[in-house]
C-alpha cells in the first residue's frame, strides 16, 4: 500500500491523538514533519509515518 503524501500546510492528526498538527515537509527517511498548532510561541515538531496520519475531521 502506497503512502499517502501530505502537502505542507495541511492539518492532520495522529491516528491516536484527538491534538491538530500542520505538516510542514518530509525528512529524508519519508516521515511527515508536523508542528503542533496551538503551540505558537515554540513550535513543537513531531516527525511521524505517513500511515499514522489522518486528515483532520476524518474518523477511522
Amino acid at each position: 500500500m502506497a503512502d499517502i503524501k501530505w502537502k505542507s500546510g495541511t492539518l492532520v492528526k495522529v491516528l491516536s491523538s484527538k491534538q491538530v498538527l500542520r505538516v510542514v515537509g518530509y525528512d529524508s527517511v519519508g516521515s511527515v514533519i508536523c508542528e503542533l498548532i496551538e503551540n505558537q510561541d515554540r513550535p513543537l515538531r513531531l516527525y511521524a509515518s505517513p500511515s499514522l496520519l489522518t486528515k483532520r475531521g476524518v474518523e477511522h
